[in-house]
């Protein structure tokens, strides 16, 4: 199986004192242990930009570290699919009166790209993506 790696999962893993860096790694070792394959979207590398202290010139040697393979050739079919989902999540927001944050492009792009590679995403914000991609496998 391939495991499509979300922002936050990324940034756990980065962030010496993130909440959630125990539960991510720990699900990361176990994923390792079944000899999972590992992307990563473009989306996902131009956020981690975004991560304190991110050392960019480092990324590359993390990503290989953790036996991901950064993605960022998106075919049309999945800026199409973000489009689509985004387009159906705001006529949803509106028509429900949602109160939720706001999600964001990038968010559609990631669940896209995950769904188009045929892959699971390992996310800590499943909620949005179990919404907007149904047949989307989430983890954990």
């Amino acid at each position: 199986m391939t495991v499509a790696l979300d922002t936050n999962v990324l940034q756990a893993l980065l962030e010496e004192n993130h909440i959630a860096k125990a539960t991510v790694s720990a699900e990361f070792r176990r994923l390792l242990l079944l000899e999972e394959n590992f992307i990563v979207c473009g989306v996902v590398y131009a956020e981690c930009h975004g991560i304190p202290n991110f050392e960019c010139s480092r990324f590359g040697e993390f990503l290989t570290d953790l036996g991901a393979t950064l993605d960022v050739d998106l075919p049309i079919a999945v800026w199409e699919l973000a489009g689509e989902a985004q387009v159906a999540y705001h006529k949803r927001r509106r028509r429900e009166k949602l109160l939720e944050p706001k999600r964001v492009l990038p968010d559609f792009i990631i669940g896209a790209h995950a769904l188009e590679n045929g892959a699971a995403l390992l996310t800590l914000d499943p909620g949005g993506y179990k919404v907007a991609f149904p047949a989307l496998e989430l983890l954990p």
